[in-house]
């Protein structure tokens, strides 16, 4: 039959994998040493038994039988062996092993020989089956004996320790045991003629595996899970392998290959579905609490990770603890990086508050500091294995043992069980801690396992958390800058929807945030609206600055505004919306027309105080010629002066008088299109005869520049005014030069042109190029002094600039600044 190769080789090939896997883990430890062993000798047994079931010589059959007698031999030793290890009973139980390894040896000797097998002969499920000899019967009693002896120190230890890990392990050990044993032992029955196959081969390797697990994980509630597995695994397998061996009974054409395949193919496909109904069965029987609470949690771990509020984190993570695995009591410490300390959160307002337990630990504790480098759960008894273990080891680490009973008097102070660790890119930043369950069951694999995946979410809610109150802070942040903001401020996203509109806005433009958020910009300002014009502008890549324009805004009419706008950018530099701020400018330009109503009257103020001086001085003369006239009226030459003097006077007055009509006239301009270069090159070519008597060459540059608004009027008399002073400027002759250029854009649209008008002459010193713009204030002879302030407030009331630079000896420069239309300003 198939069958007892192949348990075989899996008995074999796994128990050697499983021997040196353990080893490897610790090729110190007494445990996994014998552990080995043990696993060895299953491996030597399934070795030989596999080439027994394969053999077609009589021979050959017996010298397998031999062979595979060596690993039984053992395996019980090496059990017991182990055992002793595991119940810390090495030292009591010394004189015992020494003695069953002699027997050990005894028997190895005599397997060699008739004594112990006799020969090999056919039974009633095997050609070749091994006939006991009289040394046998002995080595089954010790075998027996020792399995026996095994259990009953396993039962002993698990009625008088404290340690709920220990007692747990002994206990499963001791009902797993029973699967792996019983099923070896089936191999006995044929030895005495009793008529039943060695089915249970398959039940050995099930054993070996589940036990390797529970060392290998060092969890003291490993073997719960184990055994559990065990139980199912188990239960399976025997089902299949009865069901397997009937079939082998009943069906005598099991030989061919073919009935053999079906037979195989129908058992595999119906194991899965078996298992799977046995483990629904297990856990509902018989783990029915823990299977709940599992289950739960599970759930549970995708809403932890969704939490945002600290506070609702806590609430959920406390209240499924102690309702859904109810604990005795629970604390969740967060880091206090200023502080340098774990510290319980307040506890939630809920149901199982009593439950809440808060503590601190400081950041280099013993418990932090071992969390931190374990990276794994740290659980009361299993530091209490950890610390007995060291103990016992040769030459055992002072330092190390120092550390674990400053880990475990800190928790014996804290009165917790269970502490699990909450990790963060490897660096702790939370801690769960637990105490007991209330049911009085341990903390199993399972449960550990669930706890690291609930810190894990627990960890990234968090990290959400921290986010959530970094992100919730700079949004109140914002919004108290927002609405503390006299400028009017919003954004819109890249489809043109308004996102955020402050009160400073809702002020100027007369709107409702709540009515207009959310909206597209385009359902709230019209298309001739210039907010419209410019949003679309900027959402199209172009950005406005300082652009000043008005809008109409409800009740209020007419409102001129200052706007800047600018895009938004995401952090990976793409564009995601604009932003925009208006001021307005109601109150500024209500100042500026009185500042340059004052300015007027300041200036009216001193040219009335600078006409009554250039008056008088003509009429003082006038006036004493008057008087003189009747009396020197005979005499000649007086009656010549005064020919000469009083119409000079007369002149100077009326230029003076003109002069104050020319600044009256310059105050209320008439705005049309105009062209300005037109405009500059009448003025030029009227004086081109006045400068080529002078000696001074007039040269112009004219760019393509379009037709803006102004009083051609005024501007020529602007231009006549520079042109004119350049000339006096340059008695000995010289250079003119006039020049136009395009001025400032804003989104490619030409917003001002500029006029350069420069000389060679002799330059303004520094102390009177201050005074300039002064009304009568001149450095030339017979000169009135208000050329240049009448061209100031023609330039201002065209909302213009007139700039001035000059350096003695080198020349002058005025920059005459004119806006295109008088609404871009």
């Amino acid at each position: 039959m198939i069958y007892y190769p192949l348990s075989a080789a899996i008995n074999f090939l796994g128990s050697l994998y499983l021997g040196f896997f353990v080893l490897s883990k610790n090729k110190k430890s007494p445990l996994n040493i014998t552990f080995s062993l043990f696993a060895f000798s299953v491996a030597f047994w399934g070795f030989g038994y596999f080439f027994w079931q394969i053999a077609s010589q009589k021979e050959n059959a017996l010298f397998w039988v031999q062979v595979l007698m060596v690993g039984a031999i053992l395996i019980p030793v090496f059990f017991f062996h182990f055992i002793l290890c595991l119940l810390r009973l090495y030292d009591e139980k010394k004189n015992i092993l020494i003695a069953a390894y002699l027997l050990s040896a005894f028997f190895l000797i005599s397997d060699l020989t008739p004594f112990f097998v006799k020969e090999v002969a056919e039974r009633s499920f095997f050609k070749f089956w091994p006939v006991p000899g009289p040394l046998f019967h002995p080595y089954l009693m010790v075998f027996i004996a020792l399995i026996i002896y095994s259990h009953l120190l396993m039962f002993q230890t698990m009625a008088k320790t404290s340690l709920g890990r220990l007692k747990n392990q002994i206990k499963y050990i001791f009902i797993g045991t029973f699967f792996g044993f019983l099923g070896g032992t089936t191999n006995f029955l044929l030895w005495y003629n009793v008529p039943f196959p060695p089915i249970g081969n398959g039940l050995v390797m099930l054993y070996v595996a589940f036990t390797t697990y529970a060392i290998i994980k060092h969890r003291l509630m490993s073997i719960e899970t184990v055994i559990q597995k065990g139980i199912l695994y188990g239960g399976i397998s025997v089902l299949v392998l009865t069901a397997y061996a009937a079939a082998a009974y009943f069906l005598h054409g099991l030989n061919y290959i073919w009935v053999n395949a079906i037979l195989v193919l129908a058992l595999a496909t119906a194991y899965n579905p078996l298992l799977k109904g046995f483990q629904y069965l297990i856990d509902v029987v018989f783990y029915r609490e823990r299977y709940d609470y599992q289950k739960t949690l599970r759930e549970i771990s995708y809403k932890i990770s969704t939490q945002l509020r600290l506070e609702d984190l806590t609430s959920l993570i406390v209240s499924t603890f102690v309702h859904t695995m109810r604990v005795s009591e629970i604390s969740f410490l967060i880091l206090d990086k200023e502080k340098g300390r774990f510290r319980s959160i307040p506890a939630p307002v809920i149901e199982c508050q009593s439950s809440y337990k808060q503590i601190e630990i400081d950041i280099e504790s013993p418990i932090a500091k071992y969390l931190q480098e374990s990276k794994d759960v740290l659980l009361l008894e299993e530091l209490e294995d950890e610390i007995a273990k060291l103990e016992s080891y040769a030459g055992k680490d002072g330092k190390k043992l120092d550390d674990l009973f400053g880990v475990k008097f800190e928790i014996e102070k804290l009165g917790t069980e269970l502490w699990v660790p909450i990790l963060s890119q490897d660096i702790l930043i939370g801690i769960i801690s637990l105490g007991y369950k209330l049911s009085g069951d341990m903390y199993s694999t399972e449960d550990m396992v669930l706890l690291m995946t609930l810190a894990n979410q627990t960890a990234v809610a968090l990290e959400n958390a921290r986010l959530y109150e970094e992100v919730l802070l700079v949004k109140n942040y914002t919004q108290d800058i927002l609405e503390a903001m006299v400028s009017g401020v919003a954004t819109i996203d890249m489809r043109g929807n308004i996102v955020t509109f402050n009160p400073a806005a809702e002020k100027i433009t007369d709107l409702n945030a709540k009515e207009v958020i959310g909206k597209n910009y385009s359902e709230v300002f019209s298309k001739k609206s210039p907010l419209s014009q410019i949003i679309g502008s900027a959402l199209s890549g172009r950005q406005m600055r300082n652009h000043e324009t008005s809008i109409v805004a409800g009740k209020k009419g007419l409102v001129p505004i200052s706007l800047n706008s600018s895009a938004l950018v995401d952090a990976n530099g793409k564009r995601s919306g604009i932003i925009f701020s208006m001021s307005d400018l109601t109150e500024m330009k209500s100042l500026e027309g009185k500042v340059r109503q004052a300015d007027k009257i300041g200036a009216l103020g001193t040219m009335a105080a600078g006409m009554a001086h250039e008056i008088k001085n003509p009429l003082s003369s006038m006036k004493v010629l008057s008087q003189l006239l009747p009396i020197k009226y005979e005499d000649t030459e007086f009656r010549q002066k005064f020919i000469e003097i009083m119409p000079r006077e007369i002149l100077r007055i009326d230029r003076i008088v003109e002069s104050l009509l020319g600044f009256a006239r310059a105050a209320t301009p008439k705005f049309t299109m105009i062209d300005l270069n037109k405009i500059i090159d009448d003025d030029v070519r009227y004086f081109n005869d006045q400068a080529k008597t002078a000696g001074v060459k007039i040269i112009t540059a004219y760019a393509d520049i379009p037709q803006i608004e102004g009083d051609s009027d005024q501007l020529s008399q602007v231009f006549s005014n520079l042109i004119l002073n350049a000339l006096q400027a340059m008695p000995e002759g010289g250079e003119i030069k006039i020049k136009t250029r395009e001025g400032k854009k804003i989104e490619n649209i030409l917003q001002t042109v500029e006029v350069e008008v420069s000389d060679s002459g002799h330059g303004i010193s520094g102390e009177n190029i201050k005074k300039l713009f002064d009304p009568f204030f001149t450095t030339k002879y017979a000169g009135t002094g208000l050329g240049l302030t009448i061209t100031h407030s023609i330039i201002d009331g065209h909302r213009g600039l007139i700039d001035v630079s000059s350096k003695a000896g080198r020349g002058t420069t005025f920059i005459v600044t004119l806006p295109v239309s008088q609404e871009l300003v």
